[in-house]
């Protein structure tokens, strides 16, 4: 049978520590039907395993981790659709369960998932063993082994250090780098490869989520619903802000007007469309993805257990304590000790953001945008914080940055772009040791500090520039200038090192082993030497699949497109348009340049919610502060309320600037009230998933009322 995972094992592993640790494997009933010894002339020639088990297996696992699956109509007293716990008593109620033999009962993503939980839970030591010929090598190579036993008391007595997880065999080659890689592969689902790939490049259909979710699993599949549902939304918007640019194109023809978005009596209603539209957006999303959520047996209300991703890291440390409920010996890490390291994670982050923030005033600087020349009455008699001179002047007419030339003005924010993909580059990096300095205890915690540490970093890169513009400087015209060069140039940013740069580093790598095959047979190596199929080796080369940055893109352009909306009411078609080629490349690069990433089960996209449900909370304020504070937007519906100074500028009338203030904040409340109704109508799980939960736990309750009177 095909192998459904890869284990590839690191060239400092010893053979006969492999030869132990597959033999500890086949014991626990896993099945090793490949095995390839790396290829020939590799830097790093470690030997790949390619493993899978039996059915029988697969369902006592579905079973222990709560596996959800759809029942047959008899089962629910004629109802379709509704979910239970799989058991293997009651194999037979479950829908698909009679096609077993065809293995299309689990899904492929959920055969890989079940292995990967077999080949965790497999131990160094059987139970009531106290050595093997594994865990005598694994001690002979100094890795502490831990065993533990129960005495007639139930007390828990220790050899060594019981740790919980590091009796696991996977996570002790895991830390101690006797293994690198585990996956799942691609190899052998070519089909299914293919029919994602090409019905994801039909523009004209809704994404493939369902065969994504069948191959990839929850998390993957999440975020390309996440994505069909965000580029559908954006149509609303998109058409809007179109509508909007013609009209103000048409008005300016026929009435002889120079009106830009500084003065356009429309756009200040876009910013009030995008508001209502960005919580309309989340609130529907957050219905769906329930909708999802239940469909694929990973609703977390209603009863229903398990999600994978709160799983313990092997990474965990700890002191032993005494768990009070259980009585069992578990690791503890002091609360207190890891709010002293939140606390110096904060400063670190801190002062890389004060770093960033520096970078930024000298692009500025570079770009042209800080002169007190340009607002001499507002900086008359005092010093601007944050201008610099011989910096400024080479944006100055004629200079190498000239910001009249179209092409030579674009210089300093590639550069600005540059560097601020070298500073989140080196921050990851920072960010990954910190969050493994704060020792987390789940997975779940472990990606949350994370996601939170580098979209603040990356989105304080990405907005800071923007947020000085419309409210330091107050100057609409450069705001819009420089987020439209943002835009755009962020757009062919994300294809380049999505797809692009990955595939022609993956060539290169191909091309190399292809030579050293080549070069082995010119040397009279014989055939024998010479792998036949290094499919799982050169997969297991590939690089792993990150969904952080995917997330993270988009997550940042749903900011542009709210945060800044009055500023730049195009930005919505341009995003429809770029993340159409986006999410189809991200289904390519799934296919042909990544390793397949392991299927987790994940009812909902996590942070990501609350980080976009604070930028939507957050654009009622800076549309608001756009409208009044930093166009001239607010004087074409109140013109009472100001004055054009010598200058040019427009200054509040005497005595006005209150009410003109009151006006501002009044809009944003009333922003803000809409926005709470909306949220208090809409509810985020539908109604449908409501029933079925409700049906299902009638029908449980119902079940054991009635076994209950039977035996009375």
């Amino acid at each position: 049978s095909e192998p459904l995972l890869m284990v590839r094992f690191t060239k400092k592993s010893p053979p006969d520590l492999i030869t132990f640790t597959k033999e500890r494997l086949v014991d626990s009933g896993i099945v090793i039907t490949t095995e390839e010894g790396g290829g020939l002339g590799r830097k790093d020639p470690g030997v790949v395993l390619g493993i899978t088990t039996n059915q029988e297996l697969l369902e006592m696992e579905a079973e222990s981790i709560h596996l959800i699956k759809p029942t047959k109509p008899d089962k629910t007293w004629g109802k379709v659709g509704i979910m239970e716990l799989f058991t293997v008593d009651d194999r037979d109620e479950f829908v698909n369960i009679e096609n077993e033999p065809d293995q299309t009962f689990f899904s492929s993503a959920e055969q890989s998932m079940l292995v990967n939980v077999v080949l965790e839970s497999v131990t160094v030591l059987k139970n009531g063993e106290l050595s093997n010929n594994l865990s005598r090598k694994l001690e002979e190579l100094g890795v502490p082994l831990h065993v533990s036993n129960s005495d007639s008391d139930g007390m828990i007595k220790s050899r060594g250090i019981s740790i919980f997880s590091h009796d696991r065999l996977l996570h002790v080659l895991l830390e101690h780098n006797y293994v690198d890689v585990v996956c799942p592969l691609h190899g052998g689902h070519r089909s299914e490869r293919k029919a994602i790939t090409s019905d994801s490049f039909n523009f004209f259909t809704p994404l493939p989520i369902e065969k994504i979710r069948a191959y990839y699993g929850d998390g993957i599949a999440l975020y390309f619903a996440w994505m069909d549902s965000f580029i559908y939304w954006l149509l609303i918007p998109g058409f809007v802000g179109l509508g909007i640019f013609f009209l103000r194109k048409y008005e300016n023809a026929a009435h002889g007007w120079n009106r830009t978005v500084d003065d356009c009596i429309y756009t200040p209603f876009f910013g009030l469309v995008m508001f209502i539209w960005a919580i309309l957006f989340l609130r529907f999303w957050n219905r769906r993805e329930n909708l999802l959520a239940y469909k694929w047996g990973c609703f977390e209300g209603g009863g229903y257990g398990y999600n994978s991703f709160s799983a313990a890291r092997p990474e965990f440390e700890g002191v032993m304590k005494r768990n009070e409920i259980t009585g069992l010996m578990i690791k503890y890490y002091s609360p207190k000790l890891r709010m002293l390291k939140y606390i110096g994670s904060a400063i670190v982050t801190a002062f890389l953001l004060a770093c960033a923030f520096s970078v930024m005033i000298l692009s500025l600087n570079l770009q042209g945008y800080v002169n007190p020349a340009h607002d001499e009455t507002r900086w008359e008699g005092k010093t601007h914080p944050f201008y610099f001179p011989r910096l400024a002047d080479l944006a100055e007419e004629g200079q190498i940055f000239d910001m009249q030339d179209t092409i030579r003005s674009l210089i300093p924010v590639i550069l600005h772009v540059s560097s601020v993909i070298v500073m989140n580059t080196c921050y990851r990096s920072v960010a990954e040791k910190l969050t493994d300095w704060e020792n987390h205890q789940t997975y779940a915690s472990h990606e949350n500090s994370l996601i939170l540490k580098r979209f603040l970093f990356e989105a304080f890169d990405a907005y800071l520039i923007l947020f000085y513009l419309a409210f330091f400087e107050c100057d609409i015209a450069k705001l819009r200038s420089e987020l439209v060069s943002m835009f755009n140039i962020d757009v062919f940013r994300r294809v380049a090192l999505t797809y692009v740069v990955p595939k022609i580093l993956q060539l290169l790598q191909g091309n190399k082993e292809k030579a050293d095959v080549g070069a082995a047979k010119k040397n009279d190596i014989t055939p024998a030497d010479i792998p036949d199929d290094l499919r799982m080796s050169n997969e297991a080369n590939w690089d792993g699949y990150e969904q952080f940055d995917d997330y993270l893109e988009m997550v940042i352009e749903l900011g542009y497109v709210t945060l800044f909306a009055s500023a730049y009411p195009l930005a919505a078609i341009i995003a429809i348009m770029a993340n159409q080629v986006e999410v189809r490349i991200v289904a390519l690069k799934l296919s042909s340049v990544t390793r397949r990433p392991m299927p987790l089960r994940q009812g909902n996209i996590g942070t990501w919610n609350t980080v976009m449900t604070a930028i939507i909370w957050m654009s009622a304020l800076t549309n608001c502060l756009i409208f009044g504070f930093s166009s001239r937007q607010m004087m074409q519906w109140f013109p009472s309320l100001y004055t054009i100074a010598e200058d040019g500028d427009q200054e509040y009338v005497a005595g006005k600037g209150d009410e003109a203030v009151f006006i501002i904040f009044a809009a944003e409340r009333m922003l803000l009230l809409i926005g709470i109704l909306i949220v208090m109508i809409i509810p985020i799980v539908p109604n449908d998933v409501l029933i079925k939960v409700e049906h299902r736990n009638y029908v449980n309750a119902e079940e054991a009322r009635m076994s209950g009177s039977n035996q009375e």
